[in-house]
């Protein structure tokens, strides 16, 4: 309480006494001055939070110096500082928020790694790839290039100059190589010289060789020419007129090498005013003579001619067939020697050729064509060359290999007159014909058609163009004379020249040619597939000399008189009449004989299950259904057999053997046949009946023959009888095959498939009405005449392939034969 007391009383003092309070305030203020709050100066800036990238930050700190006093104010902000540091992105990236953005080539958090695209697929490049920062780059091998930026495609370095390639220049994949043309060698990587090649075994030449660049070509001394083999042979033709025909060129160029080998022609020939005489002409649309026949009458004389030829001018005009003309009607040309033209053009004539040439060879010219270069007309050169060994081509004109080989071609030729006459046989199946080249005949002066004829001599040639030719119009004709020999028969006949007409003194040679042709004898022939309106086709031929053709029909009766034409229906009780014809065979002692005929189930000859339907000539007597109408008596054979079929087997195949007999005397080639009750009969009478397989009745099973392989309809393994197709014939009413087969020759050739025949369009003579006989319907012989009876009705045809296959209808075909 005293306290409280006590207070208060100072308290009262103090207020109450007011200088004394003021001073205390002055001494107070004396001891606190005002001031502020100070801060410190920053720290240094941090190091930054990122080296790059969007999110780089660094900060500075301060703190308070001074604090504020005696009423100073305090310190105002933040001690720490912050701010962006480092924000940048690599290899010109750039901040796109909160990442960078890298152009292409770079990748990372700050676009600071590389891409390196040649990792991958080698960047896409061909060849080699090379990286760099940001990007790559492509290069190629040598011997390539860029196709863009990234393709590499060989250079053809041969496009350039050549390659620099002396000769020839082949492009290889990235690089090239050089060689040379035949007769040179490379000398280092790209230049080509001339090899010698007479320096070694003289060039293979047997007498002189000459080097030229390039190359070399063989001669032979004078007199003597070349053959094939390389030899020098004498030249053996005397008397010879040769002309040389030349086109002057359509561009300049030496005619050296063309006189080199004009030379060298004349060089093997006897130069005189009775010998050989030779002619050069150039011409262009008018005729540039150096020298006519005539003129010179030595070899020597000749070479300086040749020599003395001046330069060749040019012209893009030329009229061959106008020149061929003048030299054909005004030349110094001499009769019953030969007359030898040599045309040599680089180009197509301008005027009409074919009619000047073909009537110079109807002069008896022999006309050779040279063709030079690329230019001229094949067809042209055709037209002038009296045949295809007389035409000849050579690269240029100065292709004096090419023009040597056309030398060894002429002298040849020249040296054959007088020793070898060319000419062809063609045997035909009932006459022969005769082709003789008149450019062979003209050492023997034949001046004309008449001056030849066959073993008859008013058998005469007759003028084909550049032949002489004979047509032997049957195998008895013109004296042809016929002999067996061995299984072939052979006609020969001979043709002879004559002294011409108003001839008083003969000096010259005669021409005798002896023209044989072969025909076999033994012909096998098969019958295969349906029994259709068919009749085939047979060519025999024995080593090209001659051939018999052989006709095997099917026929709907007894009288032959109609082939079928549409599919019949048969039954099992039916015959079935079969003939064979040889055609186109006039000789009257020539007649056909038939021999084996059986019957397999395939169409294999040589199957083990047949059955018999002749044997040499005479029918099966176990079977009485079979019966041979004619046989070795006519160009026709035919028989008779009653339909069957395999009882194990729904198809049938026929095949018979025949032969061409010569019969000397009447019958002298029938076979003579027994029954099985031992009598024996020839083949126009009627054997005895007898039960030789089994039948079944007409009313138990239909035989309908149709075309393609021989099929039964609803055919099964069962023993039961069921319906049958038989076909005898590959395609119905078209081809019938027939293969015909030399026995004991080995076979290859041909099958000619010959048409059908429509109904009643081949009728035997007679009226059709049955010969006499124990059946009653023996059928008159047939005619050969009107295509040999089979073919005077309209005619449609398929042809059957040369090996066993499939037909254009599907069918099998055989076999083709020849002989």
């Amino acid at each position: 309480m005293l306290t409280r007391t006590i207070l208060v009383v100072l308290l009262l003092a103090l207020i109450l006494w007011p200088d004394g309070s003021q001073s205390w305030r002055r001494r107070r203020r004396r001891r606190c001055p005002y001031r502020n709050c100070q801060w410190s100066g920053w720290s240094a800036w941090s190091s930054c939070s990122r080296s790059c990238g969007p999110h780089g930050t660094q900060s500075r700190t301060r703190y308070v110096a001074a604090s504020a006093q005696c009423g100073g104010h305090g310190c105002s902000g933040s001690s720490r500082d912050t701010r962006a540091c480092n924000r940048r992105c690599y290899n010109s990236g750039y901040v796109s928020g909160s990442r960078c953005v890298c152009r292409g080539g770079y990748t990372g958090s700050c676009c600071q790694t590389d891409i390196n695209e040649c990792s991958s697929g080698n960047g896409g490049c061909s060849h080699t790839c090379y990286n760099t920062h940001g990007s790559f780059y492509c290069r190629c091998r040598t011997g390539y290039q860029l196709s863009g930026s990234r393709a590499c495609l060989d250079i053809n370095e041969c496009s350039s100059s050549n390659g620099g390639c002396n000769q020839i220049c082949t492009n290889t994949a990235g690089s090239f190589s050089c060689s040379c043309r035949p007769g040179y060698r490379l000398s280092g990587s790209r230049t080509c010289v001339d090899i010698n090649e007479c320096s070694t075994n003289n060039g293979g030449c047997s007498e002189t060789c000459t080097n030229i660049v390039g190359g070399h070509y063989c001669s032979c001394q004078p007199g003597y020419r070349l053959t094939g083999s390389g030899a020098c042979v004498e030249f053996t033709t005397q008397a010879v007129d040769l002309v040389f025909l030349i086109a002057r060129p359509r561009s300049s160029v030496s005619n050296a090498d063309v006189k080199t080998f004009l030379k060298s022609v004349v060089a093997a020939l006897n130069v005189s005013q009775t010998a050989a005489r030779v002619a050069v002409i150039e011409y262009t649309s008018v005729m540039h003579s150096h020298f006519d026949l005539p003129t010179h009458l030595t070899n020597a004389q000749v070479t300086s001619a040749i020599n003395s030829i001046p330069a060749w001018g040019t012209t893009s005009y030329r009229k061959t067939g106008s020149a061929i003309k003048y030299l054909t009607d005004y030349l110094s040309w001499r009769d019953g020697i030969p007359k030898v033209l040599v045309v040599i053009t680089d180009a197509t004539s301008n005027d009409y050729v074919s009619g000047p040439a073909q009537s110079a060879k109807n002069a008896g010219l022999i006309l050779a064509s040279v063709g030079v270069g690329t230019s001229i007309s094949s067809t042209e050169l055709n037209t002038i060359a009296t045949n295809s060994s007389y035409r000849y081509a050579v690269s240029s004109y100065t292709d004096i290999v090419g023009l040597m080989g056309v030398r060894d071609q002429l002298h040849s030729r020249m040296d054959a007159f007088g020793t070898t006459v060319a000419l062809e046989v063609t045997c035909n199946s009932g006459s022969i014909s005769v082709k003789m080249e008149k450019s062979s005949l003209t050492s023997f002066q034949i001046r004309s058609a008449a001056d030849l004829h066959l073993r008859q001599p008013t058998c005469v040639a007759r003028n084909d163009g550049n032949y002489f030719t004979f047509n032997i119009a049957s195998l008895s004709a013109c004296g042809t004379e016929k002999e067996q020999d061995g299984d072939h028969f052979v006609f020969s006949n001979t043709i002879n020249s004559k002294i011409p007409s108003g001839v008083d003194v003969w000096r010259g040679k005669l021409l005798t040619v002896n023209v044989t042709c072969r025909y076999p004898v033994d012909l096998s022939v098969s019958l295969t597939g349906g029994i259709n309106p068919v009749v085939t086709t047979e060519t025999f031929t024995v080593e090209g000399s001659g051939e018999f053709r052989v006709t095997m029909g099917l026929f709907q009766g007894p009288t032959f008189g109609t082939a079928y034409s549409t599919t019949p229906s048969i039954t099992l009780e039916d015959n079935l009449y079969v003939g064979l014809n040889l055609q186109g065979v006039s000789h009257s002692e020539l007649v056909l004989r038939l021999r084996n005929c059986w019957a397999t189930p395939t169409n294999n000859a040589e199957d083990p299950t047949q059955y018999p339907i002749t044997t040499d000539g005479c029918p099966n007597t176990e079977d009485g259904t079979i019966y041979i109408i004619e046989n070795a008596q006519s160009k026709q054979a035919r028989f008779r057999v009653q339909m069957f079929r395999f009882a194990s087997h729904p198809r049938v195949y026929l095949h018979c053997t025949i032969s061409v007999c010569d019969q000397v005397n009447p019958g002298a080639c029938a076979p003579t046949c027994a029954t099985h009750s031992g009598r024996r009969w020839l083949p126009s009478v009627q054997p005895e009946q007898a039960a030789g397989r089994e039948r079944r009745a007409a009313e138990d099973t239909t035989v309908t023959i149709s075309s393609g392989p021989i099929l039964q309809e609803g055919e099964d393994d069962d023993d039961e009888p069921s319906p049958v197709v038989l076909a005898l014939g590959g395609i119905l009413g078209t081809v019938c095959v027939a293969t015909l087969a030399v026995i004991g020759v080995k076979l290859a050739g041909k099958v000619a498939a010959k048409p059908a025949v429509t109904p009643a369009a081949v009728s035997s003579p007679g009226g059709g009405q049955p010969s006499s006989g124990p059946s009653g319907d023996e059928p008159p012989p047939y005619s050969a005449s009107a295509a040999d009876g089979f073919a005077s009705a309209n005619l449609k045809y398929n042809v059957v392939t040369s090996k066993l296959g499939v037909g254009d209808n599907g069918f099998s075909s055989l076999p083709t034969v020849k002989i």
